[in-house]
């Protein structure tokens, strides 16, 4: 069941949930709007050599990628890929039988901006930014700009609490120089 606005009002109050910043205008019958911060990572060719293995699927390339900032304008041309994150940091209290939904907004989604490509959900115990893989599916350059209003969380209540929560997250800081 997912949960309705009063409902994440609850879950707000009684810190199952924990949105920093909060702003109340975001809140809507049943999402919270998120906003793009301020970093977003380029991808780098790879080497010659590079070969797809479970190890180099399960890294963080962003921690090798360089960073970018966006407090002016970056363009996502047509076919581009970028990560990015969320300016809310998001928390689901470990005990807390609540999972959270990642998803784009119409408005942008209408461009062709497709705000994560296969990781929508956001386990009990996890805590920081949310990562968004941020790819251009339309015909024209995108404007990214900090603070911008691109994605949405919904939330849905567990039938019982999670016996295996999510280890949190540790995002790398930003090195600009792209």
């Amino acid at each position: 069941m997912f949960l309705s606005d009063v409902e994440i009002e609850a879950a707000l109050a009684v810190k199952e949930i924990t949105i920093d910043p909060f702003v109340v205008d975001h809140l809507s019958a049943c999402t919270i709007d998120l906003r793009i911060n301020e970093t977003i990572w380029l991808p780098t060719e790879a080497p010659q050599d590079y070969e797809i293995r479970p190890k180099t699927l399960k890294a963080r390339p962003q921690e090798s990628w360089p960073a970018y900032s966006i407090t002016d304008t970056y363009h996502l041309e047509p076919g581009g890929f970028v990560l990015g994150e969320t300016y809310e940091r998001i928390s689901i209290a470990p005990t807390a039988p609540i999972l959270g939904f990642l998803e784009g907004r119409s408005s942008v989604a209408r461009l062709g901006l497709l705000v994560h490509c296969s990781a929508p959900l956001v386990a009990p115990g996890y805590s920081g930014r949310i990562t968004l893989e941020l790819v251009n599916l339309g015909k024209h350059p995108l404007p990214l700009k900090y603070k911008d209003s691109i994605c949405q969380i919904a939330f849905a209540r567990l039938g019982i609490p999670s016996s295996r929560p999510s280890p949190g997250s540790k995002k790398p800081q930003p090195r600009y120089g792209v």
